[in-house]
C-alpha cells in the first residue's frame, strides 16, 4: 500500500540507536488521545528494574529513560492542515500535565518531566494563547522539571514565492538573535511565574 509503511523502528531500536550514537533519549507521551495510565506503564515498561513484556521483546535490562516529554506543541493555533484534536487550551493542558506527571513519577520518581511551553517572537506566531507560559507555571511548576521550547524552526519561509534570497539571508543571520531573546524572555517568565 503506497499510503502506509511498516513500523519496524520502535522503542527498542530507538534505544539500540541512541547507545550506538551515545544520545540521551527523550521520549514523548501522548497528551491528546493517550491516558496517564499509558504514560506510566510506559514509564514503567522502559525502567523498572524487572519487567516481563520488555523482556520478552528482547531486553532483559531496563533503558533507563530519564527525559519525558509530555505532549508536543499542543498551544498551536487551529490553522487549516493542523490536527485540531491536539490543540488544547492552557487550562486543559496543565490538568493532564498534572495527571501524567503524577502517574509517570509514581512508575519511576527518577524521571524528569517537561512541560511544552514558548513565546511569540518576530513574526513566529505558534503560540495561540500568548498567555499560555503564564498559565503552565502558575498552576503547574511544582510539575515540572524542564520546559521544552520549540523554536528551532527558522527561519520559516512561510510564503517562499513572496521572499526573496536576501529577504531569507537576512531571516537567517537574525535568528539566532530572535531565538536568543525569545529564551531571555522565557527565562525571564519562569522566575515570575514559577
Amino acid at each position: 500500500d503506497a499510503g502506509s509503511s511498516a513500523n519496524n523502528f520502535g522503542l527498542h531500536e530507538f534505544m539500540n540507536f541512541c547507545r550506538s550514537t551515545v544520545a540521551d533519549p527523550m521520549l514523548q507521551v501522548n497528551v491528546v488521545t493517550g491516558t496517564a495510565s499509558e504514560a506510566a506503564d510506559w514509564v514503567n515498561y522502559s525502567n523498572a528494574s524487572q519487567n516481563t513484556e520488555r523482556a520478552a521483546n528482547g531486553s532483559a535490562a531496563p533503558f533507563g529513560i530519564s527525559s519525558w516529554e509530555v505532549g508536543n506543541e499542543q498551544y498551536l493555533p487551529n490553522w487549516p492542515g493542523t490536527l485540531s484534536q491536539s490543540i488544547l487550551t492552557a487550562d486543559e493542558y496543565v490538568s493532564r500535565l498534572i495527571a501524567y506527571t503524577n502517574a509517570m513519577k509514581a512508575a519511576d520518581p527518577t524521571i524528569k518531566v517537561g512541560a511544552v511551553g514558548g513565546k511569540n517572537f518576530g513574526r513566529y506566531a505558534l503560540m495561540a494563547d500568548d498567555n499560555w507560559n503564564a498559565t503552565l507555571l502558575q498552576k503547574a511548576a511544582p510539575y515540572i522539571d524542564f520546559l521544552s521550547v520549540h523554536n528551532a524552526y527558522g527561519p520559516m519561509v512561510l510564503q517562499p514565492d513572496a521572499q526573496s534570497f536576501w529577504d531569507v539571508y537576512g531571516a537567517m543571520l537574525a535568528f539566532p538573535k530572535l531565538v536568543g531573546d525569545n529564551l531571555a524572555t522565557i527565562n525571564r517568565q519562569i522566575v515570575q511565574y514559577a
